[in-house]
């Protein structure tokens, strides 16, 4: 680490950090970025440093908001980084040796396998508290999971906050600034084709991260667009993205398939039919139709297997002959 941030980290490492830190993941514009990494370097004194002069020459290569346009899902360097250490923290340490990594690496697995499970418990069997009577709101927690959820809850109580200003019309589409009522200077402009639904903000959160953002949950509002469109909800945030994926990695199913893909298999069924058992209680209405469609699917199912069996006996048969 070069000599003068040695001596910024020595001095003032907690504030030097955070601002860094700052200016860095929370700079929403470029020029947000260029005031806020100016004013760094003035306040500590590194104008010559030679290893902050080289960071900035790439900063269009890391700097969050040089890159907005990709979807990082959240997670772009110093977020993964960060992450990747958590998962070992209180397991490991720098006199761990070789042979207790593997049994701590294997502890720290676990760990995060049961933080999985409870909040999947907590996405599907416990409801969340709203903040707002915005039927978006109310939409968001029937399809995101409970973290997700959490994250855009946050988005829609901010756009509380905010003030819409309808700026320009083309016609096709209208330009709105929007604000806090108590930031004024700091003004996003958010772009909507009314028609489509489609919306861009400047501050490209959606972009970035797959949620969308305050600024055009406040234009939705002010549009009367008080349903979340589809094609902002990405898939990978809902409560069934993670058992269709492991769907579709599943090989088909056969007869005598192994231990592993059948006990893969069982589960998602048993979690659709414990599913189907916990809409089915909500009414007496709900349970004849859970109940029907159950002893339906099963008749099917049964059906299926049986056609199986025939097919596998006609190929034995053929071959045998």
């Amino acid at each position: 680490m070069p000599k003068e941030i040695g001596h910024a980290f020595s001095y003032l490492p907690k504030t030097f950090q955070v601002e860094f830190d700052k200016c860095i993941d929370r700079s929403e514009t470029p020029e947000e970025f260029e005031s806020a990494w100016q004013l760094l370097l003035d306040k500590y004194s590194l104008r010559g440093n030679e290893w902050l002069q080289s960071l900035y020459i790439d900063r269009k290569l890391w700097v969050s908001t040089y890159v907005r346009d990709i979807c990082f899902a959240g997670m772009y360097s110093t977020q993964q980084n960060r992450s990747v250490s958590s998962l070992f923290d209180g397991y490991v340490n720098a006199g761990t040796t070789l042979q207790d990594f593997a049994e701590q690496y294997e502890r720290a697995l676990d760990c995060r396998y049961e933080k999985e499970v409870s909040a999947e418990f907590e996405t599907f069997y416990t409801k969340p508290v709203l903040k707002t009577p915005l039927p978006m709101e109310k939409q968001a927690a029937e399809v995101y999971t409970r973290k997700m959820f959490l994250v855009f809850q946050d988005e829609i109580y901010e756009s509380l906050v905010l003030a819409v200003t309808s700026s320009q019309d083309d016609g096709l589409a209208k330009i709105y600034e929007v604000a806090r009522f108590d930031e004024e200077h700091k003004v996003c402009r958010v772009g909507l084709n009314i028609a489509d639904r489609i919306a861009s903000c400047s501050c490209k959160m959606f972009e970035f991260e797959g949620i969308l953002c305050r600024h055009v949950i406040a234009v939705f509002k002010a549009t009367n667009i008080f349903l979340l469109p589809q094609h902002y909800i990405m898939k990978r945030w809902t409560k069934n993205a993670k058992e269709e994926a492991e769907f579709n990695a599943l090989p088909p199913v056969s007869i005598h398939g192994d231990s592993r893909t059948g006990k893969k298999q069982y589960n998602l069924l048993y979690q659709e039919a414990v599913k189907c058992a916990e809409e089915g209680m909500a009414s007496n209405h709900s349970f004849e139709v859970a109940l029907n469609a159950l002893r339906e699917a099963r008749i099917k199912i049964v059906s299926a297997k049986k056609n199986a069996i025939n097919v596998q006996k006609l190929d034995t048969a053929s071959s045998t002959n």
